[in-house]
């Protein structure tokens, strides 16, 4: 049976159609989910589009609790961290007990009920330890986990966690260095508390494939211009692993920041 794939975006973003139409046309079996608001509900039409609004029950009361600790936007921050929330709410109201997430900034170029049977024995799968926004969430206990470990940390009730978000931010701070907490720190205290081997790692290499971290980053791989030098055999991406000294399959890109998002048009591969 094929698993859904779900998109999460505020607003209407010039290259959403485009990362919506590519995990359709990459995935044509599974269900492809857009958590979104009323600025992308004209997407309606490509992929199934619901209202963030509707799953906000848990988000009002962490919204109570939430301490910003980040030179990024607090607004930006926070729904960063309860959009995990709402999906667990969403996937419990719809019956859906496992799903691959994506990043709204993501393309696809893989069948993802296929990658998701190297990743089928983890609990959920992160990249680079930390970033859920390219994951398989294969037991939705693991957003209930998150969830609660979220109103802990923030409550103050596990203090040396706050503690150890308050000093992260902190360190940043004294190192005149922007960014700070955000979901991404979170999901990596979720990741050592309990048992690191329950969580696998999409940015490995497996039989011979992997999942882009970040286009703008090298991992490992041959840059060009800035970016991850792509190879594109048909339809699908390759990247020139440096250390094995040959081409590996990208299951996925992902564009992240802004200079990276206006390259996504030009990555469309039906």
């Amino acid at each position: 049976m094929s698993i859904p794939i779900i998109f999460f975006h505020a607003g209407n973003s010039d290259y959403l159609q485009h990362t919506l139409k590519q995990a359709v046309s990459t995935n044509p079996n599974s269900r492809v989910i857009l958590i979104g608001d009323e600025f992308n509900e004209e997407y309606s039409s490509i992929v199934e589009h619901y209202p963030f609004d509707d799953y906000f029950s848990d988000v009002w009361d962490f919204k109570k609790i939430y301490v910003h600790l980040s030179t990024n936007d607090a607004a930006y921050e926070m729904i960063c961290i309860v959009r995990w929330f709402i999906m667990k709410d969403f996937c419990k109201k719809h019956n859906i007990d496992k799903f691959f997430y994506c990043d709204s900034d993501v393309m696809l170029y893989s069948d993802i009920t296929k990658e998701q049977k190297k990743f089928k024995d983890y609990r959920c799968t992160l990249t680079h330890n930390t970033s859920a926004g390219i994951s398989f969430i294969n037991e939705i206990s693991v957003l209930e986990e998150y969830h609660k470990l979220c109103l802990d940390i923030y409550s103050k009730r596990d203090m040396h966690n706050f503690n150890k978000c308050a000093l992260h931010y902190q360190n940043l701070q004294n190192s005149n260095r922007p960014g700070g907490v955000c979901d991404m720190t979170l999901w990596g205290i979720y990741r050592v508390i309990g048992n690191p081997g329950d969580y696998g790692e999409t940015s490995a290499i497996v039989k011979n494939t992997t999942f882009d971290h970040n286009i703008n980053g090298p991992d490992g791989y041959e840059i060009e211009d800035g970016i991850k030098k792509v190879y594109w055999k048909g339809t699908t991406p390759y990247c020139k692993n440096l250390r094995l000294n040959k081409l590996i399959k990208f299951s996925c890109l992902h564009f992240q920041g802004q200079p990276a998002k206006k390259l996504i048009s030009s990555h469309v591969r039906p």
